[in-house]
């Protein structure tokens, strides 16, 4: 099976240590039960800053603009013991954003401080690239889960230059 491309989106508000991160727990599908990103699969022809926008909307109710969007990251999520979950994902930050606030069916969105985040109920992988990012680093990442999906197998991550996009 193909690996399915997604997009992941960090919106962040306030700033020095009152920086807070939108995430959400999902209730269903993919990670059910995991705080994740905002974010989903790329539809038919979308680029990945248009499911950054459209994702943000539709499990949010806020609004962003492509161009309040930068890139941060290029991650490779791999699962060998269950392929059909491997993930390439496209991850976007911006500060800029309107509208209200509101849960959808999927996800329950909140805002967490940047400083206290809950790692120990997301994925795995988010404690190595997470950090540095809302740090202010670019990285381009891979993650091998294990044969229980839950943990990680291996790790590799780079800078993300700003000449390879």
């Amino acid at each position: 099976m193909p690996t399915r491309s997604t997009c992941l989106v960090l919106l962040v508000e306030g700033a020095g240590d009152e920086r807070r991160l939108l995430l959400g727990r999902k209730q269903r599908g993919f990670g059910s039960g995991k705080v994740v990103a905002i974010g989903g699969h790329l539809e038919d022809g979308e680029s990945a800053v248009g499911a950054a926008v459209r994702e943000t909307r539709e499990e949010t109710g806020l609004v962003v603009k492509e161009a309040a969007l930068r890139q941060v990251a290029s991650i490779e999520f791999r699962f060998p013991a269950r392929p059909e979950w491997d993930l390439d994902s496209t991850v976007f930050a911006s500060g800029e954003f309107e509208g209200t606030l509101r849960p959808c069916e999927e996800i329950v969105p909140e805002w967490v401080p940047v400083g206290a985040l809950p790692l120990e109920s997301m994925w795995a992988d988010s404690r190595h690239w997470l950090p540095p990012v809302l740090a202010g680093a670019r990285v381009r990442a891979r993650f091998v889960y294990g044969d229980d999906c839950e943990t990680l197998a291996d790790i590799l991550i780079e800078p993300l230059f700003p000449d390879s996009l």
